[in-house]
C-alpha cells in the first residue's frame, strides 16, 4: 500500500541515531541501508540498535547488532 514510511535507527538508551527513510513510498517492496554513522556521518560504537518502521497505521521494531 503506498503512503507515508519512516525508517529510524535508535541507540539502546532510545536516542535516535539516524534517519533512513521519510518520504512518501510507493506500493512494493523497499530495501535501505544503514552504514553504522550517525545523522552528522560519524561512526557510531558496536552495540546493539534497534530499527523502528513507522508507516500511517503500523509501527514495526527489529533489535540489530552491530560489529565492527
Amino acid at each position: 500500500e503506498a503512503g507515508f514510511a519512516e525508517l529510524s535507527v535508535y541507540n539502546i538508551a532510545g536516542q535516535k541515531v539516524r534517519e533512513l527513510v521519510s518520504s512518501e513510498m510507493t506500493a512494493g517492496i523497499h530495501s535501505a541501508v544503514w552504514d553504522g554513522r550517525d545523522q552528522q556521518g560519524n561512526p557510531v560504537s558496536s552495540g546493539v540498535f534497534i530499527s523502528r518502521l513507522r508507516t500511517r497505521d503500523n509501527v514495526f521494531s527489529n533489535r540489530m547488532i552491530l560489529v565492527r
